[in-house]
């Protein structure tokens, strides 16, 4: 298979013309091979033969002949068989593993007899004298000649035909050699024939090109000397190498070899011989045969050692049982856990044995062999089969087993790869674990059905659910035909026991009501004891009237189990059957116990959630009145804090503008008769310069020195530029006295104008131009506004709270933002305003700070409210501005904002107030 691999065209040619009649068959005895011969010696030629079965195509063979080629495939036999006088040769192949994948059937037809004609003619008869018998001997002679001459002449033609065909034989065997030269030049190693000489003699009859890669050495070399090659063969190999060529030589069987050489040049080769011996007549032995370097897979086998090696180590360190089967069930290997599971001291000690002999049960073996049938056949994997087997020891054990096919590369299933794992110790484990879940699940059922009822009952808290959902669960828990629960009311005249709830079946009829507690006879005083009644049968009842009184509800057996509520009144919860007396068990007796413990629990819970709302009902009108009042006096408190701030501040502005007016008003009024009187000086020194143009020397260094013509150019501007700073600070002045209004706490005609005015100049400073930023540009878009009633005191504090905070909102925004991002969107603040409805004016004023969020915007009017860091702001500008402008002038305050574009407050009031308004007492001063 390797050269037709490697040559395929080769290989054809060889079956074609190979003179022997060959096959090749696979282990079920189909055809891969065949060569043209073995079609002709069979009358075959029409057919294809591939796939076909050896025994299809001969039928006649006999039982005897199939035994002896299925021993041949088991590797018992070898060899040849006579049948019918037909020699048949069979030999197994083996494949790449080792493992025999066939036959290989040649095929010789014996002679039965041998039929060689023999005809000897003596010519002559005793000599007859005179010449008639002269002439008879003539005749014959001349006969004898002309038959003698014609045998010749066809001797000769018949030699010229051996002669023509032994040309034609030449040639063809000219093309042979030179086929077959071609063909050992491409063959991957070396083709030889080795002699030994009955002498002990040997050479090398023929090596093929191949011996210089495989040697390094010259055919002719080989050939010359043939311990230039077997020189070269690893010392370590030589005595085996050797050794083996003389048991193939007594032997005469096939001979392969695989054994290490070191080449000329010094590389390690692995070289692997195979051919076989024949045995010549004059006693020499010829061996035929081929060489090829086997270095690389040597090298891979090595590697493939290792990993096996590996393989088996990790695998005997699993701890479950690993082991691996062949199409027959005969185990190949298996790791160390599974060997010392079945007894065994080493994996290999399992090699090679079946289920039959690892087990001393034959029932048990069969079984095992019947699912690896199933397994393969089907081609199916089987997982987890759990089985109880008997262990070689005699052990029962739980096994817990999987088994799963092999495939080649083909898909064929070639074996199977099982596990096993005793699970004895989780079964036993399972097993009491389940008894145990048995009894817990009884228990939990239990449980989870008064855990149930329990939340149920507890899950309101108003008294009547309470008590529905008691007795309707306790029926359903219970399985009983009536549940009731009863109060006792003890009336000064007649106590009665008042049935208020019930869960009955539907065909009972109701008992709800009021029953006097004497038709109970003595069972009353044993309720109100906290007793336990307990009546399996009715009809067993001692005392009369109790017994009339539930027969006459239509009880057969009951429980009736008391509750004191810790306001001291006792209830009764009644279970009972109605068709046949029930004996109670003890498990019903405690269940109904813990029901009605939790029972209990929820009606003190339902009395103290009563009780607790009505408390709660009088502590939230308290609390409500205490907040209102709590909340006027934060106002309260707020408005005076403010309104003193305000106050004072407002003095403050009043007294430094006084301050300030008084030496401002000295020094205006002097800036005209100071300009006068430098006029008049300035003309009386021209007047001078004009009469004595001649100066001393003296004035003319002085008027040098002083600049004279300069001074009289800038001293004007000086006098004017005073005049101008003047002026500058009597309209602060002014400014701040608008501002403050202290005069004007009674609402009065203002120019609204004129008091935003006032608050931007106060507040000039701040929107000067800083070292990190510029100036804030301030945009005013003013309409025609008529004089409108204010507080203009008030107002202004307004206008102050709401610029000053759209500067912190833009300042705050700027240290955020590099300088170039403030050029490129220059911080600016909107001043608009408007007259709306010729009644109601609007004053807007908008920032292009970051804007405000929808969860600040929501509490902005809030006092104490802010968003600045701690000690910066107080919380309570805009809740007083909104208060001036909402409650002092019936006006509106709103925010409009998004984050990211700024902030827009707007105030409207009216131009006209109503009288209330202005009547009404300011709470807020400025």
């Amino acid at each position: 298979m390797m050269y037709c691999l490697n040559n395929a065209e080769l290989f054809q040619q060889f079956l074609e013309h190979t003179p022997t009649a060959v096959a090749m068959c696979d282990r079920e005895m189909r055809y891969l091979l065949v060569s043209r011969q073995w079609l002709r010696e069979h009358r075959l030629d029409e057919q294809n033969l591939i796939g076909r079965s050896h025994y299809d195509v001969f039928p006649q063979l006999s039982q005897e002949w199939r035994q002896y080629a299925e021993r041949c495939l088991a590797g018992i036999e070898a060899g040849y068989k006579l049948e019918n006088g037909i020699k048949w040769q069979c030999q197994p192949w083996r494949d790449s593993t080792g493992e025999i994948g066939g036959l290989i059937l040649s095929v010789e037809a014996l002679a039965t007899d041998t039929n060689i004609p023999t005809h000897d003619s003596e010519v002559g008869t005793p000599t007859q004298p005179g010449e008639a018998q002269l002439r008879q001997y003539q005749e014959q002679l001349e006969d004898l000649v002309a038959e003698r001459t014609a045998a010749l002449a066809a001797a000769n033609e018949q030699l010229s035909l051996e002669i023509v065909e032994r040309q034609q034989a030449v040639q063809a065997l000219q093309q042979s050699e030179a086929r077959f030269q071609k063909f050992a030049a491409n063959v991957p190693g070396m083709i030889y024939q080795y002699r030994l000489h009955p002498d002990g003699s040997h050479a090398f009859s023929y090596v093929s090109l191949g011996c210089r890669e495989l040697y390094e050495l010259e055919p002719e070399q080989v050939l010359q000397d043939a311990t230039s090659a077997f020189g070269l063969i690893h010392p370590d190999d030589r005595q085996e190498f050797e050794e083996s060529i003389g048991i193939s030589a007594q032997t005469l069987q096939h001979w392969q070899q695989e054994n290490r050489l070191i080449t000329p040049s010094g590389r390690l080769k692995w070289v692997q011989s195979s051919s076989r011996p024949e045995k010549q007549v004059n006693g020499d032995i010829v061996w035929d045969g081929l060489a090829i370097d086997i270095s690389d897979r040597k090298l891979a086998e090595e590697a493939l050692r290792d990993s096996q090696q590996m393989l088996q180590l990790v695998i005997n360190n699993i701890p479950q049982g690993i082991f691996w089967k062949n199409r027959h069930s005969v185990f190949l290997g298996c790791n160390q856990a599974f060997a010392e599971a079945e007894g065994y001291e080493s994996p290999s000690d399992i090699i090679g044995k079946t289920d039959y002999e690892l087990s001393n049960n034959n029932q048990q073996a069969e079984l095992f062999h019947a699912v690896d049938r199933q397994v393969m056949k089907s081609n199916t994997p089987i997982y987890h089969q759990i089985k109880q087997l008997r262990r070689r020891d005699g052990k029962l054990s739980w096994i817990d087993s999987s088994k799963i096919p092999l495939r080649d590369c083909a898909g064929n299933v070639v074996g199977l790869l099982c596990s096993f794992e005793d699970i004895s110790d989780r079964k036993l484990a399972e097993e009491a674990l389940h008894r145990s879940k048995a009894q817990l699940r009884e228990l939990a059922q239990r449980e989870q059905l008064l855990n149930r009822l329990a939340r149920e009952i507890r899950n309101s808290l108003d008294l009547d659910t309470v008590l529905a959902t008691a007795v309707q669960e306790i029926r359903n828990l219970l399985q009983i035909d009536r549940c009731t629960f009863a109060w006792y009311v003890p009336h000064a005249d007649l106590p009665v026991w008042n049935i208020i709830k019930e869960a009955k079946n539907p065909s009972l009829p109701p008992t709800l009501g009021d029953y006097p507690a004497a038709m109970l006879g003595s069972v009353t005083e044993l309720l109100l004891a906290q007793t336990l009644l307990q009546t399996d049968d009715v009809t067993a009842v001692e005392e009369p009237l109790h017994q009339e009184f539930l027969q006459q509800l239509g009880y057969t057996s009951l429980l009736s189990l008391p509750i004191r509520t810790r306001s001291g009144q006792v209830g009764v919860i009644t279970v009972g059957h109605c068709t046949e007396p029930h004996p109670w068990t003890e498990s019903e007796v405690d269940l109904l116990k813990a029901v009605t413990d939790q029972l209990a629990i929820a009606i003190n819970q339902a009395e103290l959630y009563t009780q607790s709302r009505e408390a709660a009902a009088i502590a939230q009108r308290q609390a409500q009145e205490r907040e209102a009042t709590l909340k006027e006096l934060q106002q309260t408190q707020s408005q005076l804090i403010q309104s003193e701030k305000m106050s004072s501040l407002g003095q403050l502005v009043a007294g430094v503008a006084h301050e300030i007016n008084n030496p401002v008003n000295f020094i205006y009024g002097n800036l005209a008769y100071a300009d006068e009187y430098t006029q008049d000086m300035l003309r009386l020194l021209q007047l001078y310069q004009e009469q004595y143009p001649q100066p001393t020397p003296t004035i003319c260094d002085a008027t040098a020195t002083v600049d004279l013509d300069f001074l009289r150019e800038d001293l004007p501007k000086l006098l004017n530029s005073m005049k101008v700073g003047a002026e500058r600070i009597c309209e602060i002045v002014r400014s701040l006295r608008n501002f403050s209004r202290l005069d004007e706490a009674e609402m009065k005609e203002v120019d609204i104008h004129e008091g935003i005015e006032s608050t931007l100049l106060i507040l000039q400073s701040r929107f000067k131009a800083k070292p990190e930023h510029p100036a804030i540009e301030i945009v005013k878009d003013y309409g025609n506004l008529p004089p409108v009633q204010c507080y203009v005191g008030q107002l202004n504090q307004v206008f102050m709270n709401l610029l000053a905070n759209a500067v912190d909102a833009i300042d705050e925004q700027n240290s955020t933002r590099s300088l170039e991002e403030v050029i490129a969107n220059p911080s600016q603040i909107r001043i608009s305003t408007t007259v709306k409805d010729n009644s109601r004016i609007a004053i807007s004023i908008r920032d292009n700070g970051p804007g405000i969020t929808e969860t600040v915007k929501n509490q902005l009017f809030n006092p104490f409210f802010t968003t600045k860091p701690i000690g910066v702001g107080t919380g309570l500008g805009l809740a007083i501005s909104y208060q001036i402008v909402v409650e002092k002038h019936q006006g509106q305050l709103t925010c409009s904002s998004q984050v990211g574009e700024g902030a827009e407050f707007t105030i409207e009031i009216a131009i006209q107030p109503e009288i209330e308004a202005r009547n009404s007492q300011s709470a807020i001063a400025v």
